[in-house]
């Protein structure tokens, strides 16, 4: 579940325990206005993140699940079902 409220600040700030996602990019701010230390490693081209959170033995995704992620505005095709 992606987290919302008060939750998605804690992800983004790194230190959610409860299972879930959040996006975090460069927009993304500290309390004190600085961006996400979670983004430190990241070539400044590429500055985002999925962060996905397990809570105690509940991994995110579920182990054996398949996540399936894509951009907003993007079409998906299915190579195997032809034009």
């Amino acid at each position: 579940m992606q987290h919302t409220g008060a939750e998605l600040a804690s992800c983004q700030a790194g230190t959610s325990n409860k299972a879930g996602y959040c996006y975090i990019d460069k927009t993304i701010k500290d309390a004190n206005g600085n961006p996400s230390p979670l983004l430190e490693s990241c070539p400044d081209n590429q500055q985002q993140l999925l962060k996905f959170v397990d809570e105690g033995d509940v991994k995110t995704p579920v182990q054996g699940a398949v996540a399936f992620i894509a951009c907003l505005g993007q079409s998906v095709n299915d190579p195997d079902a032809g034009e």
